[in-house]
């Protein structure tokens, strides 16, 4: 009997049509069925056969898009606080053209606050919280390649923008800038239970009308 014919060319194909997912939508569908997976079971449970699963593409299509599941979870958590745009509300809302300062910093919090609760980003922050024991380089991968930095990057030059327009008086915008999220996630946390609790419009209010007093008290141009 003769040998079946095999086409050498068929996994050359196949590495072809893998690497052909390097399109947006493909990496998309990947990170859509791992955001699903990675909320579900968490980072520990969470396998990256089931999210290939998920996403109805090979293991290997998923490892031409990320180096392996750490990769592919903080790329989770990137979209997802990117949709939510807290940096785009700090952007947006301390020194717009109109309102008094107190009523821009009021802005920029209830602005933030309305970003930090959003639903998937509220649930990922748990993930992580759950995992930091067995996982700590988590923290400081979050921390490095997320939006937290950039976050605190940007609060920092509205500060200096706000000293130079002269509307503040801040001499150490680093620290004033670590101040300021200090008491609005702090706010944040404690009425929302971190993140199990529900919140009105008037809390969310609150939250921030407290956090722009406190702020303004210490760093006001006199």
């Amino acid at each position: 009997m003769d040998a079946p014919v095999v086409d050498a060319t068929q996994d050359n194909v196949e590495v072809e049509c893998e690497r052909s997912y390097g399109r947006p939508e493909k990496q998309a569908a990947i990170l859509d069925a791992a955001t699903e997976v990675f909320l579900r079971e968490g980072y520990e449970r969470a396998s990256v056969d089931t999210i290939a699963a998920v996403a109805n593409v090979s293991k290997r299509t998923i490892y031409n898009h990320f180096t392996d599941k750490k990769e592919l979870f903080l790329a989770a958590i990137e979209r997802s606080r990117s949709r939510s745009e807290v940096e785009a509300a700090i952007a947006e809302s301390l020194f717009a053209a109109e309102g008094s300062i107190e009523e821009r910093m009021i802005a920029l919090g209830v602005n933030m606050l309305h970003r930090y609760l959003d639903p998937e980003n509220t649930m990922f922050r748990r993930v992580v919280t759950a995992e930091l024991v067995r996982y700590p380089e988590l923290k400081v991968a979050c921390m490095e390649a997320s939006s937290p930095q950039r976050v605190r990057s940007r609060l920092i030059s509205r500060i200096e923008e706000g000293n130079r327009t002269g509307v503040l008086d801040v001499p150490k915008p680093g620290v004033a800038a670590d101040q300021y999220l200090a008491l609005i996630l702090y706010g944040l946390n404690m009425a929302s239970a971190y993140g199990t609790v529900e919140l009105s419009e008037e809390k969310i209010t609150e939250i921030a009308t407290n956090t722009a007093d406190i702020f303004l008290r210490a760093y006001s141009k006199r």
